[in-house]
């Protein structure tokens, strides 16, 4: 278990869970009292940076391996259900598709493995990468990608998995990159955002019908990853990304015609002695407490990504200053998904095999 006490030193290790990460029950502690800014050095333990007003408790519960699953996740909410998918290549089948499966708030699997991609979907010498899914408006959007980073589609289905409509080819045979795109929706419309590293991202507009509205070249004053997610909130898309050298996350905001807002971006996890802090791959907000959860990579140099890249949860201040930090997965843990209901935060992720875990939020 982590805990603090009230005075300027970094949250202490006093379970060592080293072992039992997945299986024990881990606690995040922030407290009011301000902090010292250092990290301790453990690759458990838990960090915390200025003070902050809220007090949050973050405990895992319970954290399982998903069966029939090979690789990547997705997680959202229907108002009374968790619609988890995940790439699947089931038995007898051609080839790999991502599946949806339905779970209660307590983890409890309610329904079996569907697959939502269809063979005819995928284009001939070409299989599936990447994909993110959002549920809006009583549908459920899914972006996926292909090996080889040249097309992206967009699907439709209700909530149980059937199909509305013809799948949306985003693009095919890009001259940017597609794979590790985001999808975000401000209840109005889906936006499809994909691209290098570098100043510009591409911003594909489309309709709750899939019907294609524009895309646009979006461009910032400073370059940053394209690994990352992008949440809307409060008329802002804030898009959580790797910056340049991919040593720190930032989040870049832009109001609803992708033009960029002031004061452009925030770094929300700094890097400590040339640290990577790298791919927020899922990012959500707390209205409640107003704080950010942010999930993302970290490594040290020289360490190889494939290897050693291990999850932390960061709690990100509504300023988007960073508070604390909580090593979640790893090492070779990677692209981790969040989902908030409520009090309880839901995290999926890839490891040896793919993970699904659930937190209690609880104020002190």
């Amino acid at each position: 278990m982590y805990t603090t006490t009230p005075s300027r030193i970094p949250l202490k290790t006093v379970l060592n869970s080293h072992k039992r990460s997945l299986w024990a029950s881990l606690w995040l502690c922030f407290f009011a009292w301000g902090c010292s800014g250092s990290e301790p050095s453990g690759p458990n333990d838990a960090g915390q940076a200025d003070a902050f007003s809220t007090a949050v408790e973050i405990q895992q519960i319970e954290s399982k391996r998903v069966d029939n699953a090979n690789i990547w996740s997705g997680l959202s909410y229907d108002g009374s259900r968790i619609l988890f998918t995940t790439v699947w290549h089931a038995q007898g089948a051609a080839q790999k598709h991502i599946h949806l499966r339905h779970y209660d708030s307590e983890l409890t699997e309610l329904t079996k493995p569907l697959a939502l991609t269809r063979d005819a979907d995928v284009p001939v010498g070409k299989t599936i990468a990447d994909h993110k899914q959002i549920f809006q408006n009583g549908s459920l959007y899914l972006s996926w990608s292909t090996a080889g980073d040249k097309e992206l589609y967009l699907l439709r289905f209700d909530a149980e998995g059937k199909r509305s409509g013809e799948q949306v080819a985003v693009v095919e045979g890009s001259q940017f990159p597609t794979n590790d795109m985001h999808l975000v929706s401000d209840s109005k419309a889906l936006y499809v955002v994909y691209g290098p590293a570098g100043y510009d991202k591409e911003v594909a507009a489309y309709d709750l019908d899939l019907a294609s509205s524009y895309q646009k070249t979006i461009t910032a004053g400073f370059r940053f990853s394209s690994l990352g997610s992008t949440t809307f909130v409060d008329g802002t898309f804030h898009l959580f990304s790797g910056d340049e050298r991919q040593r720190s996350v930032i989040a870049s905001h832009w109001d609803q015609t992708w033009t960029l807002k002031e004061p452009g971006h925030h770094v929300v996890v700094p890097t400590d002695n040339d640290d990577w802090n790298w791919f927020s791959s899922s990012a959500v907000y707390d209205p409640k407490r107003k704080l950010w959860y942010v999930a993302y990579n970290h490594m040290l140099p020289p360490e190889e990504a494939d290897l050693d890249s291990t999850i932390r949860l960061a709690v990100v201040g509504d300023d988007f200053s960073h508070l604390a930090w909580q090593h979640i997965a790893g090492p070779a843990a990677f692209r981790p998904q969040l989902l908030l209901v409520d009090d309880t935060l839901y995290l999926s992720y890839d490891g040896s095999g793919v993970y699904l875990q659930r937190y209690a939020v609880k104020d002190l």
